[in-house]
């Protein structure tokens, strides 16, 4: 099956709301030592359109057959003029989720390939996530599409 990649529109709020919702229940499955229940909605409507209309944000949806498939939710960042960074704007991926039954058919690339797609147009040639640890298939993916670790987060409780 064939997906289709769009810019997500006012109109697909309670789409992109019910997939950003099973984004965050897969991360509280997997660390509840972290993370709450996901409250509904996960983000609100008002964000949600702060986002969609933004010059610097993007949200793409996957459809399959006109359901909702997967979503990219992407940023363009800047660093500060003092940083030390060879290149200072980038594309941040800050969430990418194929339903499950969706997966394994091209749609989690094509999301990525619109979003570089999108940040090429804004001028940006270098691309970063963050993935969990526990998400195992998604870091094969990302290291599947190109990615390598560079940065490595570390953590501890103080208790």
């Amino acid at each position: 099956m064939h997906c289709s990649i769009r810019k997500a529109t006012g109109s697909d709020y309670e789409a992109v709301e019910s997939l950003f919702c099973e984004i965050r229940m897969f991360h509280q499955k997997a660390r509840r030592d972290i993370f709450n229940e996901p409250v509904r909605p996960v983000i609100a409507k008002t964000e949600y359109e702060r986002i969609v209309s933004g010059d610097n944000s993007v949200i793409l949806m996957a459809e399959e057959n006109g359901e909702p498939a997967g979503v990219l939710y992407s940023v363009i960042e800047e660093l500060p003029p003092e940083s030390d960074m060879r290149r200072p704007k980038f594309l941040k991926i800050r969430d990418l989720y194929v339903s499950e039954s969706h997966r394994r058919k091209g749609t989690g690339r094509a999301l990525l390939e619109g979003a570089y797609e999108w940040g090429r147009t804004l001028g940006v040639s270098h691309a970063v996530l963050f993935v969990w640890t526990f998400n195992e298939n998604a870091i094969g993916f990302y290291e599947r599409m190109g990615y390598r670790k560079d940065t490595i987060i570390m953590a501890r409780n103080l208790d």
